[in-house]
């Protein structure tokens, strides 16, 4: 596996992979320790799966705004990117994606699957690849102090996320909302590994062909069985679904209501609230800055992708 520096350089890759020293390339020049990545176990396990070297190119740049990378808007990173891969021999096989959080306490925030696609179809007529593949991962949790606004812009984001991969041709998502953190709000190294491993499945059964089983459970149906039931579908489940806490909320025109109990059955979670729901009520999963660690999982597998504002239809 190997990495292009940003000292312009191929080396072999090893941890930090955002080493500055003798940067040519600063736009993404890191200001602080750039630490432990999920990257280089993600190529490690597509160099042992593939059997030919793996290139990585870094160009994040920690608490970035989408706007930055954005080339509709300030684009600063998106123009620094490009410089670093003109020496390319071909295109990138691929984009990984983690940023987000920082939008959390942007005011564009609410429209970031909108600018994220415009991100996405630059990059791809910038390189002349139509099909690019982005993977991308849901934003973990954060556990810094934070107001009912700091949720619900979480959950909108992560909302975002979901349907980039529902919406955008070759963009995938896989969940991060269960992974341990050694701060308030970055992934610990295990941490790290998993993502690296979820991400390498993704892209070796949709980049490559191979059988692997990446993709997270999420909602294809939510109904109301009774004023305050609600039955919740999702899919891919290929044992069952386990929910030791609810880090569900239902909102209608009265409010939020939480579940008081549930039942798994299969693929499917039935769960009864506080209160009958209204009219048009939605149901949001998972969706705080802070829902805690343990998320809904199909048992032996993956958790459920978070998300927010999924309609509730009546029986």
């Amino acid at each position: 596996v190997h990495l292009l520096r940003a000292s312009g350089k191929w080396d072999l890759a090893v941890h930090p992979l955002a080493d500055a020293t003798g940067a040519v390339y600063v736009g993404n020049y890191a200001n602080h320790n750039p630490g432990h990545s999920p990257w280089l176990h993600f190529a490690k396990l597509l160099k042992h799966a593939l059997g030919y070297p793996i290139g990585l190119v870094m160009c994040a740049y920690g608490g970035a705004p989408l706007r930055w990378w954005n080339p509709a808007e300030n684009g600063a990173l998106y123009r620094n990117m490009m410089q670093a891969t003109e020496s390319l021999n071909a295109p990138p096989r691929g984009v990984l994606w983690y940023q987000g959080e920082t939008e959390c306490y942007d005011t564009k925030g609410v429209q970031y699957l909108e600018r994220f696609g415009n991100m996405v179809r630059q990059m791809r007529m910038d390189w002349r690849r139509p099909g690019l593949p982005f993977i991308t991962v849901q934003l973990n949790r954060f556990l810094r102090e934070h107001t009912a606004e700091d949720d619900r812009t979480w959950g909108m984001v992560r909302e975002a996320q979901r349907q980039a991969a529902r919406q955008l041709a070759g963009v995938y998502v896989v969940p991060a909302n269960d992974l341990a953190l050694y701060d308030t709000g970055h992934n610990a190294a295990q941490s790290d590994l998993a993502l690296g491993e979820r991400c390498a499945a993704c892209a070796l059964a949709q980049l490559y062909g191979r059988p692997r089983d990446w993709r997270a459970p999420e909602p294809v149906r939510a109904v109301r069985t009774a004023p305050d039931i609600v039955m919740v579908e999702f899919a891919p489940v290929h044992d069952e679904l386990e929910a030791r806490r609810l880090p569900f909320t239902a909102e209608d025109g009265e409010g939020q209501a939480e579940p008081v109990r549930y039942k798994a059955e299969g693929a499917r979670l039935t769960l009864v609230f506080s209160r009958p729901l209204g009219e048009r009520a939605v149901l949001h999963g998972a969706w705080k800055m802070d829902s805690g660690a343990y998320v809904p999982y199909d048992r032996g597998r993956l958790p459920m992708l978070s998300f927010y504002g999924f309609p509730i239809e009546k029986e």
